[in-house]
This record gives structure tokens, sequence and C-alpha cells, in this order.
């Protein structure tokens, strides 16, 4: 049986870009509006854990091609982030992985848009951050080290475009770093502005666009970008001006 290049879930029809697999994990192109949570937790139609399960149990094509029969998502993106996603296919890989993330070992690379645009070419922002209710918060006396290296590729329209390396995974680490910097992410409704508002095929103008890292199994070092183009033009850009910088 041929493996199918992508996840085809039924209700909602959707098809989600497989990128990468070996045998212990396999990484997708999450697109926007999708929770990553427990299988049972039900307060949504949209919880992506949930969804690849109840495909599995039912033996949809995607997941017998590949052997499946069990996923489960390693660290997470938020519900309105997309692009790379690591799943283990088996429960035993989970906590090596884990440790990657764990000692920043994973170097990850984010496309976003914000506006206003910085007066700055390049940043590195170290802003320790703890949570409050339901937000992030920056706290630099309790809160958890948190570090960003942020990059200017192009402004357009007044809207600027950032490559964004998060050194540590602290939730919405990104995203709190730039409102407080005092350049949202464009369509952040929690930490932007209601004037930053944007509609589109990606609300939320943050993508994961690449992992690097060494297998902790396998020991071969792994590189998977994600594709950029929509992205890029959902919010101006083309694709040059992220290209000549990558």
């Amino acid at each position: 049986m041929q493996k199918s290049d992508y996840i085809e879930l039924e209700k909602p029809k959707l098809k989600i870009p497989i990128l990468f697999e070996n045998r212990t994990i396999i990484i997708i192109d999450k697109p926007p509006f999708w929770l990553l949570a427990p299988s049972n937790w039900q307060h949504t139609s949209r919880n992506l854990q949930a969804a690849l399960e109840n495909s599995i149990i039912k033996g949809d094509y995607w997941a017998r091609s590949h052997n499946l029969k069990y996923i489960r998502f390693i660290h997470r993106l938020d519900a309105d982030t997309s692009g790379l996603l690591i799943f283990s296919k088996n429960p035993g890989a989970i906590q090596s992985y884990n440790k990657l993330f764990v000692n920043n070992l994973i170097h990850k690379t984010y496309a976003v848009v914000v506006k206003p645009p910085p007066d700055w070419k390049e940043l590195l922002c170290y802003m320790p951050l703890s949570q409050s209710k339901s937000k992030m918060v920056v706290d630099p006396l309790n809160g958890k080290p948190a570090e960003t290296r942020f990059k200017l590729l192009k402004i357009k329209n007044n809207n600027a475009l950032l490559e964004a390396k998060p050194v540590t995974g602290r939730t919405h680490q990104i995203r709190v770093h730039l409102a407080t910097l005092g350049h949202p992410v464009i369509g952040d409704v929690i930490y932007g502005t209601n004037k930053n508002i944007h509609t589109g095929k990606y609300p939320l103008a943050l993508r994961s666009v690449r992992l690097i890292f060494k297998d902790p199994f396998e020991k071969n070092l792994i590189d998977v970008k994600a594709s950029i183009e929509d992205f890029l033009l959902n919010y101006g850009f083309e694709i040059s001006d992220w290209k000549r910088h990558s």
C-alpha cells in the first residue's frame, strides 16, 4: 500500500500535509483553527489530537497506509498558529523527544508579521514570562527564562515581516515578546489590538516554518521546512522577501 502524503479528515473536510516521517515520529503542517488538547477534551470540534485518534480507530486510508496504531503530539502550537508540528508514533518515544524541547535542542524558525514595524534590524529579546490567569505576562522577578531572536526582513504597507527564532519554548512566547516590544503580531486578539485583526487563510500572522534537531534514536540530523508562499501572500509579501534572507 502506497503511503499517503496527507492526513485526510472527513469532518471538516481537510487535507493536512505530512512533511516527514521515520520510525518514531511524524511531522505535519498544522492548519490554523485547530487546538492541541487531550483526546478526552471535547469542548470543541477542532481538537486535532481527538480527530487524528478517531481517524486511526476508523481505519482511514492515510492511517492504514502509514500503519499507524498510535499518535500523540509532542509539543504544541497555539490554535491559530500554523506550521510544523511533531507527533510521536510510539508512546515510549515521547519522553526522549520532550527532552529535546526541555533542553532547547530543537532549533525553531517562525515567520511572523507585525504592525507597526520595528526600528531595529535584529534584536535578542530576553523577557522572563509567567502565567497570569489566561494570559502570559512579562515577569522579571518570578518568570521563567524566555529568549527569542528576531530579524527584520521586509517592511510593506506599514507591516513588517520578521524571522523569529525562540531559544526557549514558553507558552505564547513570540506573541508576548513582540507585543511588549510594541509590535504585536497581526491577528493576535489576546496580546494585540482590535486594529490588527486580519481575515483570510492565516488569521494569525505566525507560522512555524523550520525545525532542526538531532534525532535521539537514529542520531541523524533532521531538517524540515514548511511551505511559506501562501502565508506571505496572505499578508502582502512575496517569497523573495523571505528567501533572500534564508
